[in-house]
């Protein structure tokens, strides 16, 4: 008797109601700290779905280092026009996400 009341819990942080699966996603992603990486993978996966097909087909590298997401560009006239709209392109991605993901853009 004494070992069946040593692991029966109580149930106060269960809800009775089922929930979403992207509310416990989300409040999962939350409470182990995960968010910021999740937005940034979320960010390299969809890159040609946020940029187009033209900007992501000369894109051959994309990784973040502290809130800064490098891109490598194999033309450097696009390069130059992309750092010309740097700061829409950080509006843009960050709006799209939800989230603060992107403090700076470095084009290599």
């Amino acid at each position: 008797m004494e070992n069946e009341l040593r692991y029966k819990k109580p149930a106060q942080n269960r809800k009775s109601e089922p929930n979403p699966l992207a509310e416990v996603v989300d409040r999962l992603l939350d409470a182990y700290k995960l968010r910021g990486k999740y937005n940034e993978t979320y960010v390299i996966a969809q890159w040609e779905a946020l940029v187009g097909t033209a900007i992501a087909n000369r894109t051959t590298q994309l990784y973040f280092i502290e809130k800064k997401l490098y891109i490598q560009v194999n033309s450097s006239p696009l390069r130059s026009e992309l750092a010309l709209a740097k700061t829409k392109f950080i509006e843009m991605l960050n709006r799209e996400v939800g989230y603060k993901v992107v403090d700076d853009i470095i084009f290599i």
